[in-house]
């Protein structure tokens, strides 16, 4: 994958489109891009309304596990079941493969058990 620097790469290796901004989040997504110009990050396709921060020390990309398993349901009229497996089969799978700038997917499930 190549680095620009400044710019978001998708998986399978497409910018994202600061004209085509329209979603609250992808307005939060290019405004993470801006912040962070000197940073290539590695984005999960049509998952920006998962993602939920940075990681401070490694500059990637934090997506909630929860959020992403929610927008499988919702996007893709799945059920849970269908969703984790889906989950598990792709973007688990993919994430090794993405270099250094991965993404990193928090499981948040665990914080809301207690």
């Amino acid at each position: 994958m190549n680095k620009i620097k400044g710019k978001i790469i998708k998986v399978m290796v497409r910018e994202i489109d600061q004209s085509k901004v329209e979603s609250p989040m992808n307005a939060r997504v290019a405004a993470l891009m801006r912040q962070h110009e000197d940073i290539v990050f590695c984005r999960l396709d049509d998952l920006d309304d998962a993602i939920i921060g940075v990681c401070e020390e490694s500059k990637r990309l934090i997506y909630s596990k929860k959020k992403m398993i929610e927008i499988y349901m919702r996007d893709d009229e799945m059920t849970e079941e269908d969703a984790l497996d889906h989950y598990y089969y792709n973007p688990v799978r993919a994430i090794p493969y993405m270099g250094e700038n991965r993404p990193i997917i928090l499981d948040d499930d665990v914080l809301e058990e207690e």
